[in-house]
């Protein structure tokens, strides 16, 4: 969570810094580049996890074959990347910004193959530990960077730097820890980690398009600004989507030990996460959905005042983003990522179709609407494909209570939207108490299931706390 913040924090200075017009080129060069982003990884590192967590005994020599994979895809990516910044015609500045991006992108890649050992092990604390670093990292690049007036350029190279230093973390922990990471070539195996992370790297491009989608389409309808306005709102949305992102890889290696056990074993533990997805994203919902227009104002300023409607309906889409974020890593530890990606291509398509309907006249606010639609989509169709295989989510019984608890936090919340900045703040903080208070009364989680959460966070926060000292 330390590190969802500081992200937060790094990218509202960037955008208050950077202003509309410039910050929506940075947003334009981090959707073209982040496009490719999951062609080099292709799954694996789902995929690793998965394999370490069910034969750990086999790590060094499958982590060793997989990054000499990465590798492989990484340089394929960069220099597709290249050719690709070339045909569109780029300027110097956007083609120089593009590579750094592409750079640490590469670096990301190989980090989450370190990353991968830790979370088959759940080490969760040294993975929470390297993004508080790698983010620490990143907020005094771009504050050196605002302080040289550097612009896009630096912003940009903050990113690289940062996400090298995150990569070199992760390498030098792994080997302090377990072994050295070594490089291995076995083309039969490279064929055997393909066959089993293309539907999953197919589907994690097609999410990347789909987040990237609405970005892309403002910017090919040529407007700077609505990408700056829809972005402001779209990277707030991206870092609270850390926080089932978390639950979800927090929670991977023993789906994947379940998901070969009994089904009743694995229908348990999916209604537990679903229940804590369901309490954090209705409290977000509603929390973005009545004070979009303040949170606008407090985090970026009046000048970005037209992306309150746009964060509005964004905040709604948690609704379904929050479970989908879950189901994408409970269809992997079940082994069938490939129906995945075809509910992913149907929410892209549906995503896409709205775009293109309402952005010319509804400019950032129907790239909102496109968002939610496409996250309703496949939201409901991994639910209806999970429910066929006896994994049914009972929404109702689930949904009803922190529904009832967010309905009354959004009054509490809408009452105080147009206070001043004190009042709103005590309006948030009642808001949220209420919230939490309507959730125990209602008995909305058990105290055993608050005792299992608190027995599977709390060691990693103390390995948290120890590492960051």
């Amino acid at each position: 969570m330390a590190a969802a913040c500081l992200h937060f924090v790094i990218l509202v200075l960037i955008a208050r810094y950077l202003g509309v017009e410039r910050y929506g080129q940075l947003s334009y060069v981090l959707a073209f580049v982040g496009v490719f982003e999951f062609v080099a990884n292709a799954g694996l590192g789902q995929i690793l996890v998965r394999e370490i967590a069910v034969r750990a005994e086999g790590v060094r020599r499958v982590v060793g074959v997989t990054k000499s994979l990465m590798w492989a895809l990484s340089l394929l990516t960069f220099a597709a990347i290249v050719v690709a910044v070339h045909l569109i015609g780029a300027t110097p500045e956007i083609r120089l910004a593009m590579y750094l991006a592409a750079g640490g992108v590469i670096a990301v890649i190989h980090a989450a193959a370190y990353s991968a050992v830790f979370r088959a092990f759940e080490e969760m604390e040294v993975n929470a530990a390297a993004f508080v670093v790698e983010k620490v990292a990143f907020l005094v690049l771009v504050a050196a960077g605002i302080r040289l007036d550097g612009g896009l350029l630096a912003m940009c190279g903050a990113m690289f730097f940062a996400e090298v230093l995150l990569c070199a973390y992760y390498f030098v922990v792994l080997w302090r820890r377990h072994f050295r990471p070594r490089v291995y070539v076995d083309f039969r195996q490279w064929w055997v980690l393909l066959a089993e992370s293309l539907p999953l790297g197919v589907s994690a491009i097609v999410r990347r398009i789909s987040w990237q989608a609405d970005i892309l389409i403002l910017a090919t309808f040529g407007m700077t600004a609505a990408v700056g306005y829809f972005s402001a709102g779209h990277r707030l949305i991206q870092s609270l989507n850390l926080v089932p992102l978390t639950v979800a890889q927090v929670t991977f290696p023993a789906f994947s030990r379940l998901a070969r056990g009994t089904p009743e074993d694995l229908r348990t533990a999916l209604e537990r996460a679903v229940k804590l997805i369901l309490l954090l994203s209705f409290a977000s919902a509603v929390t973005l959905a009545a004070a979009a227009d303040r949170v606008v104002d407090v985090l970026y300023g009046s000048a970005f005042a037209p992306a309150a409607i746009p964060l509005a309906v964004m905040g709604v889409s948690l609704l379904f983003l929050f479970p989908s974020s879950l189901f994408m890593f409970i269809f992997t530890a079940m082994g069938i990522q490939r129906i995945f990606t075809l509910a992913a291509l149907a929410s892209l398509a549906v995503k896409v179709a709205v775009d293109v309907a309402l952005i010319p006249f509804l400019g950032h606010i129907g790239a909102s609407l496109g968002m939610l639609a496409g996250e309703a989509v496949l939201c409901v169709t991994a639910s209806a494909v999970l429910a066929s295989r006896t994994l049914r989510v009972p929404w109702v019984r689930l949904a009803w209570r922190p529904g009832l608890a967010a309905l009354a936090m959004g009054t509490v919340l809408w009452a105080v939207r147009g206070t001043g900045l004190v009042l709103f703040v005590a309006g948030v903080l009642l808001g949220g108490a209420l919230y939490a208070s309507i959730l125990l009364l209602l008995r909305a989680i058990s105290p055993g299931e608050i005792a299992v959460i608190r027995s599977t966070i709390r060691p990693h926060l103390r390995s948290v706390s120890s590492q960051t000292e």
